[in-house]
């Protein structure tokens, strides 16, 4: 099995550096808590890419580029009783988007002792990586950032000593969602904002605990790639496994994001699976990677396939159909090892 059908040999050489620097100052009232700060971050990457196939050697052109972020940012919790609520915001300025702002609402209200119902509304914003926005071939320096609104509704529980409980309800929808469109006709493809997506569904964790012995037991429904991958990364995470996990918010080892953007594809899976500290990769693999260069590994040992319903990820990549789709990710279930 050949994972890219274009190259027999391949290696990418990647930098990617990041800076952070933050200020904060707080100060507390006898039922209101005020945070207020600014923080800068600058990333910068150096990459190139050196193949062999059957159309001979090939050498990219390298990649230089950097952005910045200046954010000013500040929060108000308001504590009575059994009353919390918690308003924050945020106003970025960033060096290639100008001006934009998010925003954090997050009450809590304990009906008992036993019992805290909670929910959280808030906004978010994830800007294109480097590559999406210079890569010589590829790279749109048009691309807006995608925004996003999340609503959480949820319940905290403890019917015992010993056991507790959670329930989560959310909705996720998100706007200018960037895509990788990719003509096998003429070999050219590129980065664009294309698509709108919306994630829904509910999470339940119940944990009992008697001296040393604890039984832990969780389950999820939902209709996202990214949310079932973080689900399977925690339930190795709980059997004692170093886990790097891939998704369109980053690249996580071990719970520390080392890499930010759309990292579906499969050239952050390479990442994971030859970074020396994880034991178990979840990859989220989108079937714009699948079309444009494969799989990032020959054979896995499990496989979830999500979003094959009418109207999900339908009319890009020439892909108009569910059937279609079907097709296209069937690719990573016929490689799952015997």
């Amino acid at each position: 099995y050949i994972s890219n059908i274009y190259a027999t040999f391949s290696k990418s050489n990647y930098i990617g550096r990041t800076h952070f620097a933050e200020i904060n100052a707080s100060k507390i009232f006898s039922n209101l808590e005020l945070l207020a700060g600014i923080d800068f971050r600058h990333n910068s990457t150096t990459q190139d890419y050196y193949s062999t196939g059957a159309w001979g050697p090939y050498t990219s052109p390298t990649l230089k580029a950097w952005m910045t972020q200046l954010s000013g940012f500040g929060s108000a919790v308001y504590k009575k009783n059994d009353l919390t609520v918690e308003l924050g915001g945020r106003i970025n300025q960033h060096s290639e988007y100008g001006n934009n702002a998010t925003f954090t609402f997050n009450p809590a209200y304990r009906l008992s002792k036993q019992v805290r119902v909670f929910g959280n509304i808030y906004s978010a914003f994830k800007t294109p990586t480097l590559y999406q926005l210079f890569d010589p071939y590829s790279g749109n320096d048009s691309l807006t950032p995608e925004k996003g609104l999340i609503q959480e509704l949820g319940i905290d529980f403890t019917t015992s000593r010993n056991l507790r409980g959670r329930v989560v309800a959310f909705n996720r929808s998100s706007k200018q969602t960037i895509i990788y469109t990719y003509d096998p006709t003429s070999f050219a493809g590129g980065y664009l904002n294309a698509s709108n997506q919306k994630d829904y569904g509910f999470e339940t964790e119940l944990r009992w605990t008697k001296k040393e012995f604890s039984f832990s037991a969780n389950y999820a429904f939902t209709n996202g790639k990214t949310t079932t991958v973080k689900l399977m990364s925690h339930l190795f995470e709980k059997n004692g496994l170093r886990v790097g996990h891939t998704g369109t918010d980053g690249v996580y080892v071990n719970g520390r994001r080392i890499d930010t953007g759309d990292c579906s594809g499969p050239k952050s899976a390479r990442n994971v699976l030859m970074h020396p500290d994880v034991d178990a990769a979840v990859l989220e693999t989108a079937r714009g990677g699948i079309l444009r260069e494969g799989l990032g590994f020959d054979r896995c040992q499990v496989a979830i396939v999500t979003n094959l319903g009418e109207g999900d990820h339908l009319g890009m990549n020439y892909i108009n159909t569910a059937a279609e789709l079907a097709a296209v990710k069937r690719v990573i279930v016929q490689n799952v090892a015997p």
